[in-house]
């Protein structure tokens, strides 16, 4: 089974580096821009089924970058909640948070968000996600299936297929517009590839 995971178009909130999480921030001009772009980099390929995140900036992307396919969405697919931290840029999360956010930049497995979820409930979130999409679909012979979702999701993804820590894997830099495949072997285990822009 092979899928292959989209990151949404640039927004304002992803421009002036603050933290989405949940909040339904729409994509600004270049991200729009940048999912039109996406569908000639998707032009050859063929996607039986196509899953985005239910937030706006997920599904504006898929309906830009794949015009004729129908979209179903799926709220598990969400990103990290960053509950008070949402809105925030890094500078206004360590004026808010002095001894919190600096550990939970340090080390996100060991603090989480106030008002948020904590990274073993994401993970496990995007992992029984992705995991009943891939099975939903596994029984179809080369079935091709697109993900729409959130740069974490992605993060989440190639740290589970490559065994970093949280640290390393959070560190992951996944561009606006990104496209990955993510591939389930028989035994399960998964590899992580990010297509070049």
């Amino acid at each position: 089974m092979r899928l292959t995971i989209i990151r949404h178009g640039t927004t304002a909130w992803n421009r002036d580096a603050r933290y989405q999480g949940w909040r339904d921030v729409p994509l600004d001009e270049t991200g729009e821009r940048e999912a039109v772009a996406l569908r000639d980099r998707l032009a050859g390929e063929r996607f039986d089924a196509v899953i985005s995140s239910d937030l706006g900036r997920c599904l504006t992307t898929a309906r830009l970058a794949l015009p004729d396919a129908s979209i179903e969405t799926d709220p598990g697919l969400r990103e990290l909640r960053f509950g008070d931290w949402e809105g925030r840029t890094y500078t206004e999360c360590l004026a808010a948070a002095p001894d919190a956010f600096p550990r939970w930049m340090r080390d996100p497995a060991a603090t989480t968000p106030p008002g948020g979820e904590s990274l073993l409930e994401f993970e496990t979130r995007i992992y029984q996600t992705v995991d009943a999409i891939a099975a939903r679909h596994a029984t179809a012979p080369d079935a091709r299936i697109a993900v729409v979702t959130h740069g974490g999701v992605l993060r989440a993804l190639a740290r589970r297929a490559s065994g970093v820590d949280a640290a390393a894997g959070y560190a992951i830099a996944i561009p606006n517009c990104a496209v990955a495949r993510l591939v389930y072997a028989a035994d399960g285990s998964t590899t992580f590839t990010l297509d070049d822009a």
